[in-house]
């Protein structure tokens, strides 16, 4: 038996190597060959924005909104009675309690209350962002909230990434606090 291995040693070598590699190469060749899964988002960009050539889009932060904002959230000024008795009534009412989730969700943005660091973040998927916020003020004021009450909650608003192509060529200046605040 050992002269027989010893024999058909180079034989052996050559199946294992067909058996192993040969595998291996065709399910590589074929991973090449798969094409990933394409998810369609609901965005409202312009038609133009995807045959327009790619141009830089440069949007800067509102650096004075944004230490307003960090004032709001470092220092937490209170709410009015009526302004935490809505916004509890609101998170008991949407979320079950004070639990993180979205709260109001439209075309143009989503309103998501974070509880972790207990504040309501709006991702603004428009190019309007005026109109974005003034969905989610007018949402909030519905809930019995007021505009001073709004801006203590606080409320942040950022812009969706998806919204960048169609605003290709532009300077946008985003203000994080709600209009007014």
């Amino acid at each position: 038996m050992k002269n027989f291995i010893q024999e058909h040693r180079n034989y052996f070598i050559i199946a294992l190597a067909v058996v192993v590699i040969v595998p291996t190469i065709i399910i590589f060749l074929l991973s090449l060959k798969a094409k990933p899964a394409q998810t369609k988002q609901n965005y409202h960009l312009s038609p133009t924005s995807a045959v327009m050539p790619a141009r830089p889009v440069t949007i800067n932060l509102d650096d004075a909104a944004e230490g307003r904002l960090a004032q709001v959230v470092l220092h937490r000024p209170p709410l009015s009675p009526a302004d935490s008795q809505a916004k509890t009534s609101m998170l008991n009412a949407m979320l079950g309690g004070p639990n993180s989730g979205v709260l109001f969700i439209s075309e143009d943005v989503e309103l998501d209350y974070v509880k972790s660091e207990n504040v309501f973040m709006g991702d603004i998927k428009t190019t309007n962002i005026n109109q974005a916020k003034t969905e989610v003020t007018t949402w909030l004021e519905a809930q019995g909230i007021s505009k001073e009450g709004i801006c203590k909650l606080p409320v942040m608003f950022y812009l969706d990434p998806l919204v960048k192509p169609a605003l290709q060529g532009q300077t946008v200046t985003l203000n994080p606090l709600p209009l007014g605040c």
